[in-house]
């Protein structure tokens, strides 16, 4: 919602919370790239370069900053040296030097690779998510979270790059994601669209409210029935939401979603389906039909009230996106080993199809359709 009301240039402020762009893990990312694209961002590597922690204390880096000057060099340079990185202790060594060979493989393979196939490299290979894994907390897993959902920002990008026939490079979207995004103070008075938590809206009022996302695995969320009493802190909550707007209420679901970069078709939120239909004045294209249970967008079972259903296609408390999007990231940075033989058709993510012409060890030459050959 912050990307789509900045993209329309419509003012906006965030009550408790930053935002999306000003989180830790997303400007962290964020560096990460910058880095791809130009290593002489010195600013970025000191942001990053201890993010995971390598055992990069302040004093070991204001050395390393004062050689980079004395030698004339940025900082990504003078670390790209072996007599320095072999200078620092062996597990600083190491992990730098592997920070170097990832930031250095991404760099090469830079036009070759989608925006999303370098963030998932980036993710992973730089050791990022497997660090908050480790960490093992609800903090950890909500910067995770934070995490996936900004690829699904970047497919955003790539997809309306695609629909006007552009290609979608890692310089323009740096550059979408530059703009400033400071967070305002709550200011009812201001005009602005507020965006909040339902945690954050109690105890506030406002004319109009638009609660999103009201659908089963999202709200109710997937994880409502860890708890004994987690459908019913949920459903209280859905409550709180809905009584905070004063004149209208706009109550909205996506027929297809894309979470944490995963697209997946979903149901309407349980929550929905228990409300009075008379109150309601429906829009969209989903007809509400008591009698066959049925969500008509996509002609199913819809289940019963309380979210519980048994039957295919829809177990939508069964299915954790988190779990299914990490395991995707690690799986597309990991590449799958393949040998390639000369004559062999391929399906590249940015370059579509083509044929193998040549391949080695740790290189395929293919010839595309469209985009000529490339060796990757």
């Amino acid at each position: 919602f912050e990307d789509a009301l900045k993209r329309r240039h419509i003012p906006y402020q965030i009550l408790s919370g930053f935002s999306f762009y000003e989180r830790k893990e997303t400007k962290d990312m964020i560096c990460y790239m910058r880095l791809v694209v130009n290593p002489a961002d010195d600013l970025a590597l000191k942001r990053i370069i201890n993010e995971p922690k390598r055992g990069i204390g302040a004093t070991t880096l204001g050395k390393l900053e004062t050689l980079a000057k004395v030698k004339g060099q940025s900082l990504f340079e003078t670390l790209s040296q072996e007599e320095v990185i072999y200078s620092l202790p062996a597990k600083v060594s190491a992990a730098v030097k592997e920070l170097m060979d990832v930031m250095k493989l991404c760099r090469e393979e830079k036009e070759n690779l989608r925006v999303s196939d370098i963030y998932d490299n980036l993710l992973v290979k730089t050791g990022y998510m497997k660090a908050l894994e480790d960490e093992n907390t609800l903090e950890a897993e909500s910067r995770i979270e934070n995490l996936l959902d900004f690829k699904s920002f970047i497919y955003g990008f790539e997809e309306e790059k695609a629909n006007a026939g552009e290609p979608a490079t890692l310089e323009e979207f740096l550059e979408r994601v530059a703009t400033d995004s400071d967070t305002d103070k709550y200011d009812d008075e201001s005009g602005k669209v507020t965006l909040m938590t339902m945690h954050s809206a109690k105890g506030l009022e406002f004319p109009v409210v638009f609660m999103p996302g009201m659908e089963d695995g999202l709200f109710p969320g997937h994880r409502a029935l860890d708890r004994e009493d987690g459908l019913e802190e949920e459903r209280r909550l859905c409550y709180v939401g809905m009584t905070r707007a004063k004149e209208r209420l706009f109550l909205t679901s996506a027929a297809y979603r894309v979470l944490y970069g995963h697209g997946e078709y979903t149901r309407e939120s349980a929550f929905l389906r228990e409300l009075d239909k008379s109150l309601l004045d429906e829009a969209g294209d989903t007809i509400y039909e008591p009698s066959r249970r049925t969500n008509n967008r996509l002609g199913v079972d819809t289940g019963s009230l309380d979210g519980y259903n048994e039957n295919p296609p829809f177990r939508p408390y069964n299915f954790d996106p988190l779990k299914y999007a990490k395991q995707s990231v690690k799986e597309a940075a990991a590449g799958r080993g393949e040998e390639f033989m000369q004559g062999d058709q391929v399906t590249h993510g940015k370059f579509g199809h083509g044929i193998v012409v040549d391949s080695d060890a740790k290189t395929v030459t293919v010839v595309f359709e469209e985009a000529g050959t490339k060796k990757l």
